[in-house]
């Protein structure tokens, strides 16, 4: 019989147990799941530059973060907070709980939000209403590897566009329509094929 001894595992998320076959061991707790996976896999995301991206949609949910990067630093750390004193209450009433660690893990995670997101939305509300083209590619330019992973194909699309620099006044969604459709129809690296990049058809 084979033996594995590598897998690729990713982080359980609360639903995890829909996808199990029904057996008579009660419902799985999707807390301690997730908390022997981060013990097991201490180089995960969490240990990142940016910590856990994949849960921030939750957490901006319930925290209802808008508007302005001040309201969103209100709200992310009044998140943080109220975790915080969950904490300190379990940690005086059920030192044992498993959810103590989730909440660590959670006011982390919100402080790792905040520590990206609220820079970002500050440096937003200081955009101007219209600009000229060379302004707008220059702000973009200085924006896209601040969020993203893999900046280079904005960057070469932002690149594509500096001949019309020149172009002013431009609204702020009229420089976005223009770039998400050039976005939208850029063009990807063709994958690697499996043996190599040619390939022979048979006679």
């Amino acid at each position: 019989m084979p033996q594995f001894t590598r897998a690729i595992v990713r982080p359980p998320c609360s639903t995890f147990a829909n996808g199990l076959t029904r057996v008579d061991l009660g419902k799985p707790d999707s807390t301690r799941a997730l908390h022997q996976h981060e013990r097991e896999h201490p180089n995960d995301e969490r240990h990142r530059s940016v910590r856990s991206p994949w849960r921030w949609e939750r957490l901006l949910a319930e925290s209802r973060v808008v508007a302005t990067g001040d309201r969103w630093q209100r709200r992310l750390h009044g998140l943080a907070h109220e975790c915080r004193i969950q904490k300190t209450e379990l940690e005086r009433t059920d030192p044992d709980s498993p959810r103590i660690d989730h909440l660590q893990r959670k006011i982390d995670d919100v402080l790792g939000l905040a520590t990206f997101a609220v820079p970002i939305m500050r440096a937003l509300a200081e955009w101007p209403v219209q600009a000229s083209w060379a302004e707008w590619l220059d702000r973009f330019d200085h924006l896209a590897p601040r969020v993203l992973k893999w900046p280079d194909r904005v960057l070469r699309v932002l690149a594509d566009l500096r001949p019309m620099g020149a172009i002013a006044p431009v609204t702020l969604a009229e420089a976005m329509v223009v770039l998400a459709d050039r976005l939208a129809s850029i063009e990807l690296d063709p994958p690697p094929r499996r043996y190599g990049r040619k390939s022979r058809r048979r006679q």
